[in-house]
Formats: structure tokens, sequence, C-alpha cells
């Protein structure tokens, strides 16, 4: 049975707002996820669907699909099909901070870029954050 559910209050240990669309996409590609720009309806399990603004396939299981859908505050929330995500082995809490990370790693590099500064130096630490040394040449 398909189980869809939706991602719109904190997590624990996660708070955080998607509000750009852009560097969303650009997050879950550059985690891997395969974007699916022409559906506005996400897949779940046994054929079920709903609808969304993003829709971006699973590595786990590519039959079931992650979808965020805007609010109408601007934000996007996150909905899938988490029941058969989570037993295909995409934990919930760990795919958002992973794409919370990623989106906030992507759209501070893009606002120093535009603010004049170039990276320098990357680092990715043990506990799986990133530590960026930023300079800015004039």
């Amino acid at each position: 049975m398909s189980s869809f559910a939706i991602v719109s209050q904190p997590l624990k240990g996660v708070d955080f707002v998607f509000i750009d669309g852009a560097f969303l996409i650009g997050a879950l590609a550059e985690l891997g996820h395969m974007i699916k720009r022409e559906m506005k309806e996400i897949q779940g399990a046994r054929g079920c669907t709903e609808s969304a603004d993003i829709v971006a396939s699973s590595k786990v299981n590519s039959d079931i699909d992650i979808g965020f859908r805007k609010r109408a505050d601007g934000s996007y929330e996150c909905i899938a099909d988490w029941l058969e995500l989570e037993k295909a082995g995409l934990d919930r809490e760990e795919f958002i901070k992973k794409v919370a990370q990623k989106y906030s790693y992507l759209k501070t590099i893009d606002q120093a870029k535009k603010e004049g500064y170039q990276v320098v130096e990357e680092k990715s630490e043990v506990d799986g954050s990133i530590r960026v040394k930023l300079r800015q040449y004039k």
C-alpha cells in the first residue's frame, strides 16, 4: 500500500526551509537524483501519484519519486512515498539533511561569488561538514 507523507515541519535535528527552486534542483542533481523536468506528479508504489512542482527520482528505487511542492509562503515541502523508500533504505531525516547541506553549500558559494569571493580551499570533514575557505581579491 502506498503512503505519501509530506515533510513540511522541521525534523529532529533539521531546522531548514527550502526557498529557491533552482538551488533545490541543483542540490538534488549533485546528490545523484535525476530531475524529471517534464513531470509534475511523483510516482509512488503501486502506481499512486501526487502532484509536485519539482520531481526527482530516488536513488534507492527508481520506480518511486521524491517531490517538492511549493507552499503558499513560497517555501517547498518534500513529499514522497516514505514508507516504501524507507523499506528500500532511504532514511527520511538523512535525505533531508543531505539535501539541506548541499542546498546551503550551493547558495553560499553562489552568493560569495556574487560578492567577489573565490573558493581557495574546500574540505569535507569526517563529521560530514564542509569547510570552505574564501578569499576576496581586489
